[in-house]
């Protein structure tokens, strides 16, 4: 027996080299006790002693992790497949099946290469009773990696991202330390080493071995004796090599400027700089990388490389001007729209990066980005998901506590737990944890210093290296220092415990950069010569501020610099300031954006306007005119028909014009002069119309208010072009005066890159009655309106090469809406009626043709095709003469389009707290593409949702949605493809939304959910969960589920022709019956609920050679079956379990205990239920939506979007739910 024991030691010590012991000291009652806690709770008794029993339940529910981590990984890939990359199903199901890959998967990895045998050595120590010093150092290990995939004590609230709004604004104040004044307990993670071994001997009159952890007792001691102890440093930790380490240049692969680098997918995953991914092939074996754009470009790599120099963990990046991406199968136009379904909303559109591409009849097309930046991965090295950065027991350690100063130096921002992942270096072999700070371009540029206002405002004003201030801290008259960084998009509280101490700890880190390291750093970034140089004078300067402010001048001498203030560059820096707006190559400015005169006027320049002619200039015109009334303030006098007053009629004439400046936030940078800073927007507009004083002046008499106008014509001229500055800007010359008459044969010479003239002629009329009445205290409102409109919209344009598109539009649309309203006025932050009720029904046709003229080349840059301009001017004045019957040889019709849509909308409020939405529509649009391929598509739905709360609060964004209690929707869309009916596909889609549950009610919850949406009861779609108890996560809060239900329209008539009467009855019976005795009722059916499916059925079966109306009732019908009151019993049972598909998920239960589930639409992880069913086809409109996209050009023009978005439906959000 002894020697069986001594074996199992033996091969534990010989399998584990290396093995360290605890790394940390005993925690002090002040300390953060979650580690500790939890290592009680899972592996102690109550009397402290390790328990063999508890271990051997543990190491079960590391295996049920696993299994469900697996499933939702799998589960996770599919709906992020499907839904956001709109794959169809086979590509999908195949990227899924590698998550449950254990060789390939890393998360996998991680449980079966390092917790299990963690936990399993642990096991083996305890039962060859080890020394318990050795389990402890094991478990330490053990949580490294544990804190990734489990989070004790998870903050969760109502606000958006957890934060709340007076916490965000307190973060603006940054940090104070003072030595004088701490009273914290010191980190617990500090050692000896042999540099100080002597000194904290002799205070503390004992020998201590090196690398021992010293305790809070000790370290108070060692304070008593003047110690310095912002010298000790940590253990060997996760986050921070005490020594740096050489680049791992031999570990590392990126593509050669020959290789050819191919794009595979845009990268979805956060909405700030825009990033795809693409593969280059050496050798055999393909490389993934991926590529950024953006104002992360440069910052984000002199950040990362300044990281190395303290001993952090980054990803290696490197700088390339140019890249050529080829698309593989994508054309241009299906690389744009995957583009602009996300970043466009974001204002991040591709012009500014795209340096030029392949002509539209090259094979495979091509683009060539510019200024960019390529990210790869080191070998070896398995990048996982995030840890919390304020998470377990952090805060007791030392790297983790002065982080605070490190951000200040670099202001770094976005400081989230997504962007904190978690590395296992070597992961099949020897394991090592590492944590790293990854996304830190949110840095180096503005911030807030209270301390100096006016050096504040002017940063939030610039950009780049003009608005990164000087300085980043002040000294206090105690000796202190005031920090001031602040991130206000994260929690500011993350840092109150970091003593004077730790932070003199990281300013010896960075004192220690040497003006080589910093120009190193600055020069791998790749600025512009002048941006590089006031990057290293600014870094220098803040180096040597904190040398200064903490007194280590005797350590790190002061790095002599010149005085930044009076710095010059001929032509490039004055007074130390960039005083250029852009350099050659690169895509973003770094001169000031806006002054603040020009902050000023961007905000009031969109009020400023000129009426040329208007209402007064017309009371003259019209006066001298006058048919005779005698009463001036009357329209009629009801005797004399002669008596008739024109100004009454025509008081809705005149002429006006308006220029308004606004930052651009996609300014595309051309070269010197061309930096499109601003947008400018001049609108000329000339009207005629009718207006209301003869329905006022008949209806004077009664409670009723009416009003009414007739748009006879109104003609709006709108000229959208760019400046370098606010002054600029405003005094531009008023081209669209020039060319306002002559648009049709002179508009191209006027149009220089991205610019855009619109001209639309509309006309209609409205009419409108209400009334109000006071009741008890309370008002009761009433109305109605009609309105009819046409309009026909064209725009004439650049795209960013400089390749000139007319977009043709006519837009018809009438509506008519009721409302009555009884209650409060609204309050200040939401509406509070008793009742409100309102209704409307509105019809649209569209018509749109986009026509395109070609280039010789496509390039951002440079003026190649000058000589094209006289043939482009013959080209365009024959299209505006004859129209798109016959096209010039240089224009292409990229697209047309004729659509038609009509939707009804029903909103009520009831009793402040209960609402409801409901609304239906169809639509229909003919589709011919540049290639001559014409597409047919219908499109029906139904949607409603009830809500439980107030429905928003209105002051900013982050309180939307904060006061609703609970909210269910239901939404159903179908989708044909008149050319193929077999397609033809119902989406099901429906949110579940609680705002908090206990885990006893989340539980039913999940059960209640189950019960509708299971296969069978036997394997319910929720299943093999793991949920921690509820001592340890008492609340789950912000509860979204979200249930998808696709169904296969093929075949739908046979399917339904075959159910007879009788087994429908069967089916029926034990679901609503709306009569509860038929003598009550004598018209009442036997089952009405039966009745009205043989009605849809029968519409549907009279109508299945009619694509448009089995549309219409292929809604109809999957919205009577009321999935989400009954579940899908009923709508299996009549279509049968082959012709649907079910997916779904919970958001806000993983974020409850867990940093796995990301707040963005690529979640990383979800916590999902097992789909089952059939999923053959891909929606005919998703499909066709995911290489066209019919928005225009320019992110400046006002779009119909919203009826684009009507006629063909939204693709599916890539947002993560809201509040998160």
């Amino acid at each position: 027996m002894r020697i069986t024991n001594l074996l199992v030691l033996t091969a534990i010590i010989w399998s584990f080299a290396g093995f360290s012991y605890t790394n940390h000291a005993p925690l002090h009652k002040n300390h953060i006790q979650i580690a500790e806690k939890f290592i009680q709770t899972n592996f102690k008794s109550e009397d402290g002693e390790y328990n063999p029993q508890k271990f051997e339940s543990f190491l079960k529910r590391l295996h049920k992790e696993k299994k469900h981590l697996a499933s939702d990984a799998y589960e996770t890939k599919l709906i992020e497949k499907l839904e956001l990359e709109l794959e169809g199903f086979k590509d999908a199901k195949k990227a899924a099946l590698k998550e449950l890959d254990e060789k390939k998967s890393g998360l996998l990895k991680g449980y079966n290469l390092y917790l299990i045998p963690k936990i399993k050595m642990a096991i083996n120590l305890l039962k060859s009773n080890s020394p318990q010093e050795m389990i402890d150092g094991v478990l330490d290990e053990f949580i490294e990696l544990y804190k990734m995939y489990y989070l004790p004590g998870a903050i969760r609230n109502i606000w958006h991202h957890d934060i709340s709004p007076i916490r965000r604004v307190l973060g603006i104040f940054g940090y104070g330390y003072s030595p004088e004044k701490e009273v914290k307990v010191e980190a617990n993670n500090l050692i000896v080493e042999e540099e100080y071994i002597e000194q904290i001997n002799s205070c503390l009159k004992e020998d201590k071995t090196l690398d021992q952890i010293l305790t809070e007792e000790e370290l108070r001691e060692l304070k008593g004796c003047d110690f310095d102890i912002s010298r000790l440093n940590p253990v060997t930790n996760p986050l921070i090599d005490i020594v740096p380490s050489p680049e791992k240049v031999n570990k590392v692969i990126f593509p050669e400027e020959s290789e050819k680098l191919t794009f595979r997918k845009m990268k979805y995953g956060s909405s700030g700089s825009p990033k795809l991914q693409a593969s280059f092939e050496r050798n055999g074996k393909k490389y993934k990388v991926k590529i950024k754009m953006g104002f992360e470009v440069h910052s984000e790599i002199l950040a990362s490389e300044l990281a190395k120099s303290l001993g952090m963990h980054q990803d290696p990046i490197m700088p390339r001007r140019k890249v050529k991406l080829y698309l593989g199968k994508n054309s241009f136009e299906a690389f744009a729209t995957k583009w602009k379904r996300k970043y466009r909303k974001d204002n991040r559109d591709m012009a500014n990066y795209i340096d030029s591409k392949s002509s539209p009849d090259e094979k495979e097309q091509w683009v060539v980005l510019r200024d960019v930046s390529i990210e790869s991965r080191y070998e070896g090295m398995e990048r996982l998901e995030g840890y919390h950065p304020e998470g377990w027991d952090h805060f007791n350690r030392r790297e983790h506590r002065s982080l605070v100063l490190w951000y200040g130096f670099i202001n770094l921002f976005d400081t989230k737990a997504g962007n904190h992942k978690v590395l296992v270096d070597n992961i099949d072999k020897n394991p090592k944890v590492l944590y790293s700070m990854q996304d830190v371009g949110y840095s180096l540029h503005g911030g807030f210093n209270l301390s100096k206002p006016i050096d504040t405002a002017k940063g939030a004003l610039r950009y780049g290296v003009n608005s990164f201030n000087k300085s980043m801290l002040h000294m206090k008259d105690d000796g202190g220092v005031h920090i001031w960084w602040a991130d206000v998009m994260q929690d500011q509280k993350k840092f109150v415990g970091t003593t004077w101490s730790d932070v003199k700890w990281m300013a010896r880190r960075i004192a220690n950069l040497s003006r080589k390291d910093i120009e190193n750093a600055v020069k791998k970034a790749d600025y512009p010569q002048p941006v590089e140089t006031m990057y290293i004078l600014k870094l220098i300067h803040r180096r040597n501020e904190i040398v200064e402010a903490f007194k280590l001048k005797d350590e790190y001498p002061i790095i002599k610099i010149p005085n930044i203030d009076t710095y010059n560059e001929e032509g490039t820096i004055e007074d130390g300031e960039i005083i250029v707006d852009n350099f050659q190559g690169y895509t973003n400015n770094n001169a000031s954006h806006i002054g603040v005169l020009g902050f000023i006027l961007d905000g009031i320049s969109s009020f400023l306007k000129t009426e040329l002619i208007g209402e007064k200039l017309m009371a003259r015109i019209s006066s001298r005119i006058e048919l005779g009334a005698s009463d001036e303030n009357a329209l009629w006098d009801g005797k004399n028909t002669k008596n008739f007053n024109f100004n009454k009629i025509m008081n809705n004439f005149g002429i006006s014009f308006n220029r308004s400046l606004s930052k651009n936030g996609q300014a595309v940078n051309y070269g010197p002069g061309e930096n499109q800073t601003w947008v400018v927007r001049d609108v000329l507009s000339i009207k005629i119309g009718v207006g209301t004083g003869f329905l006022s002046k008949v209806m004077k008499d009664f409670p009723v208010s009416v009003g009414a106008g007739l748009k006879i014509w109104q003609r709006d001229f709108e000229y959208i072009h760019f400046a370098n500055s606010w002054k600029d800007g405003f005094l531009k010359p008023f081209k669209i005066f020039k060319y306002f008459t002559r648009y049709k044969k002179e508009v191209p010479n006027l149009l220089k890159k991205g610019e855009v003239f619109k001209v639309s002629d509309a006309y209609g009329f409205s009419i409108g009655a209400g009334g109000s009445q006071i009741i008890n205290g309370l008002t009761l409102n009433a109305s109605i309106h009609y309105s009819w409109q046409k309009s026909n919209p064209v725009y004439f344009g650049r795209d960013s090469f400089g390749q000139l598109y007319v977009l043709q539009e006519k837009i018809r649309s009438r509506g008519i809406s009721a409302g009555v309203n009884y209650g409060l006025s609204d309050f200040i932050l939401f509406k509070a009626p008793i009742l409100d009720l309102n209704i409307s029904f509105n019809n649209y046709t569209y018509e749109s043709e986009f026509f395109e003229f070609d280039l010789p080349v496509y390039e951002l840059q440079g003026n190649k095709y000058a000589d094209n301009r006289v043939n482009e001017l013959a080209a365009f004045r024959e299209l505006m003469k004859d129209g798109s019957d016959s096209l010039p040889a240089m224009a292409r019709r990229r697209f047309s389009m004729v659509g038609k849509a009509k939707v009804k909308r029903l909103y009520s409020k009831f009793l402040f707290l209960f609402g409801s939405n409901m609304s239906s529509g169809e639509s229909e649009v003919d589709v011919t593409l540049r290639n001559g391929v014409k597409r047919k598509f219908y499109r029906a739905f139904r949607e409603s949702s009830l809500l439980g709360g107030v429905e928003r609060i209105n002051i900013i964004s982050d309180l939307s949605h904060t006061s609703v209690i609970s909210e269910d929707t239901t939404s159903v869309w179908v989708e044909t493809d008149a050319e193929d009916l077999d397609r033809m596909t119902g989406m099901l889609e429906f949110a579940f939304y609680k705002r908090k549950l206990k885990k006893k009610k989340l539980l039913k919850f999940i059960n209640r959910l189950n019960s509708k949406f299971s296969k069978t009861k036997e394997k319910p779609f929720f299943r093999d969960y793991v949920l921690p108890s509820k001592d340890e996560v008492p609340h789950y809060r912000k509860l979204h589920a979200r249930m998808r239900i696709f169904v296969k329209g093929k075949k739908l008539a046979e399917r339904l022709k075959t159910l007879r009467k009788k087994e429908l009855l069967s089916y029926f019976r034990k679901f609503e019956r709306r009569c509860l005795t038929q003598r009550r009722i004598g018209l009442c059916k036997e089952n009405p609920y039966l009745e009205r499916f043989l009605s849809i059925r029968k519409d549907i079966l009279e109508n299945q050679d009619n694509p448009k109306k089995l549309t219409t009732n292929f809604a109809k019908l999957l919205y009577f079956f009321k999935v989400q009151k009954y579940g899908l019993d009923l709508l299996r049972t009549v279509l049968g379990p082959k012709s649907i598909f079910v997916m779904g998920e919970i958001h806000g239960i993983l974020p409850s205990f867990s940093t796995m589930q990301q707040q963005e639409a690529v979640a990383g992880r979800r916590f999902a239920g097992h789909s089952w069913g059939s999923y053959k086809y891909t929606p005919p409109i998703r499909k066709f939506l995911k290489e066209n996209d019919f928005t225009p050009v320019s992110i400046h023009a006002n779009s119909n979007s919203s009826l684009i978005d009507l006629l063909f439906g939204k693709p599916p959000e890539v947002k993560a739910p809201r509040p998160f």
